[in-house]
């Protein structure tokens, strides 16, 4: 998502390309000589309390803007007509009203969403009846719909790729064409029936550029080719049960796509694009929740009960405990401003941790533009 921008370019990379015009080439070559020049740390906090954070999930999705390098929240559960602005550098938060009506479901009403190539951010709805569209830049905030009707699609996952956002719901995918500010909805063949949190995590592999969403209720791997608007559906051979096994997706340096594990009788799954298979890493787990690429290339999720840190290059898994939080902080995770962002869900811990990953991709306009494209990701 956002870094501070600097002097540093990746030598593969000849131009730096913008965030939104990053090609999987380009992506791919910048990050696959990433390394760690440090130790990492939990270095400090953002304090949100209990009116901010008044019930579980009161905001979701967070995403970070390129103009102000701040980060922006969703209303969910809490009852507000206001999304939450972050900014991790002066370790503050702050509810921005929006004059609009973000309450029309009793809870829940957006969960996922992400940054598109305009600029803006885009939170499709999971219980409300609108897309919540956000240029922080301008002050500027509405609700979406484009003749589409929406109601009750449960969209909770949101991956934008060549100048348009794809986003599952529970019974079909709605397509967002930012440029032509035009938008539909297509079961694409697969999309049968009514199922809540089918695949609650994507991302945009910096091999192939697709996007790949991991299994939670759905036992399969989604695919989207961005290229052919073809989406299919694959469960690469693995036997055992997927259900419920993934509430996170981020690229490895070494260009595959590692589903972090949400219940403790599965593995970490590593997708290969390449050679279009997928692996289970280890075993057990910890109930982890996001993930994203560090400035390291390696790959970190938020832990419901404890935290981890993927080895992409090593291969295993830890619980970093020392350095990421534990218990409640549960709301995903994000590279944002040279730190790693930890968000909240419960209200057992109202603050947002904040790590620090010492590593070559932690500064210039490259990584700055890495993180905001589609390739680095959190959860929904």
């Amino acid at each position: 998502m956002f870094a501070a921008r600097g002097g540093f370019v990746n030598a593969a990379v000849s131009v730096t390309p913008q965030w939104y015009n990053m090609t999987p080439a380009e992506a791919n070559a910048g990050v696959a000589n990433w390394v760690s020049t440090g130790t990492r740390t939990l270095t400090n906090s953002v304090a949100l309390g209990n009116v901010i954070w008044s019930v579980q999930d009161a905001y979701r999705a967070g995403v970070a803007f390129p103009t102000n390098g701040n980060v922006y929240m969703c209303p969910s559960a809490k009852r507000a007509n206001t999304i939450l602005e972050i900014d991790p550098r002066t370790l503050s938060a702050r509810e921005v009203n929006t004059s609009l009506n973000l309450t029309a479901a009793a809870t829940n009403n957006f969960v996922g969403g992400c940054l598109g190539d305009d600029g803006k951010i885009y939170w499709p709805p999971y219980d409300h009846n609108k897309v919540l569209v956000a240029d922080p830049a301008n002050s500027t905030y509405s609700l979406q719909d484009w003749g589409v009707s929406l109601s009750n699609k449960k969209y909770f996952t949101a991956v934008a790729a060549n100048g348009k956002i794809y986003a599952i719901g529970q019974s079909d995918m709605l397509v967002i064409n930012t440029t032509a500010n035009t938008a539909f909805t297509s079961t694409y063949g697969i999309l049968s029936g009514t199922t809540a949190a089918r695949n609650i995590a994507g991302v945009r592999s910096i091999k192939d550029g697709n996007i790949y969403f991991g299994p939670y209720v759905n036992v399969h791997v989604l695919r989207m080719d961005v290229t052919n608007n073809v989406l299919s559906s694959n469960n690469y051979g693995i036997t055992t049960s997927m259900s419920q096994s993934t509430q996170g997706a981020a690229n490895g340096k070494n260009g595959n796509v590692y589903f972090t594990n949400y219940l403790t009788s599965g593995g970490v799954r590593v997708l290969n694009p390449t050679a279009n298979i997928m692996t289970t890493l280890g075993s057990g787990g910890t109930r982890t929740i996001g993930g994203c690429m560090g400035p390291d290339g390696n790959v970190y999720a938020a832990g419901q009960n404890n935290p981890m840190f993927i080895d992409v290059t090593g291969g295993g898994f830890t619980q970093p405990v020392s350095y990421m939080p534990t218990g409640a902080l549960r709301g995903g995770v994000m590279f944002v401003n040279n730190k790693l962002l930890t968000l909240p869900s419960g209200t057992a811990n109202t603050h947002i941790a904040i790590t620090t990953v010492p590593g070559t991709g932690d500064s210039g306009d490259f990584a700055a533009n890495f993180q905001l494209s589609s390739f680095s990701n959190m959860e929904g």
